[in-house]
């Protein structure tokens, strides 16, 4: 898979020899807290410009409101203000970075399986990771029950060593790269805790 430019969508999932394997796509969101996004349910990566976002009253500070992607619209959500933490990330000139996860709605009364989509602002993206979902670790014990809800677990994760910037020298092989503890997102609960539907088609002129 390559990281989508605005529009394109994220679509080669390849299959895991170890069934216990799955593809996730990794993310920071801020300083260094990372996270985990499962690939299936990433649909983009997308560049949102502050001024596409079209705010809606009454909803909480860290949905900064929503965005028209190709017709559809979009919630746009603060990750760092949702998790209470000390950084936004910050804009790349006037826009921000933003990976797009969907879910389909099961409710007996959506017969078409309505899609709903988020899009999470993160400050970088670490690629495709193949993480086994049987050796997460388990959440800390002072995490909050509203914040257990929506992650899975954490993982160990190996960084790939970095070279000074304009080096080709790589790390000695005796160098043992760093590792980190990625926590492991749970999408639908996620859109479960947000209690996000459709935004009014009364606001799609905003975002013309």
């Amino acid at each position: 898979m390559t990281t989508a430019t605005k529009g394109e969508t994220l679509d080669r999932v390849v299959l895991p020899a170890n069934p216990s394997e799955q593809e996730y796509f990794g993310v920071r969101v801020a300083g260094l807290v990372r996270l985990a996004l499962p690939l299936t349910d990433v649909q983009s990566v997308l560049r949102i410009g502050s001024q596409e976002i079209c705010p809606i009253p009454g909803i909480p500070a860290h949905v900064l409101g929503v965005i028209n992607q190709r017709g559809a619209l979009v919630w746009v959500l603060d990750l760092s203000q949702f998790l209470e933490l000390a950084q936004r990330p910050t804009p790349s000139g006037s826009s921000f970075l933003a990976v797009v996860l969907q879910m389909r709605g099961q409710a007996a009364s959506e017969e078409h399986h309505h899609l709903y989509r988020v899009a999470c602002l993160v400050s970088e993206l670490e690629g495709i990771h193949r993480l086994d979902e049987q050796r997460f670790d388990p959440l800390p014990q002072e995490l909050r029950p509203a914040w257990r809800e929506i992650f899975r677990g954490l993982s160990l994760q190996t960084l790939s060593p970095a070279s000074p910037k304009g080096s080709k020298k790589t790390a000695p092989p005796s160098a043992l790269p760093p590792k980190v503890r990625v926590a492991v997102l749970h999408p639908p609960a996620l859109f479960r805790t947000l209690g996000l539907r459709d935004p009014l088609p009364a606001n799609l002129h905003s975002l013309s």
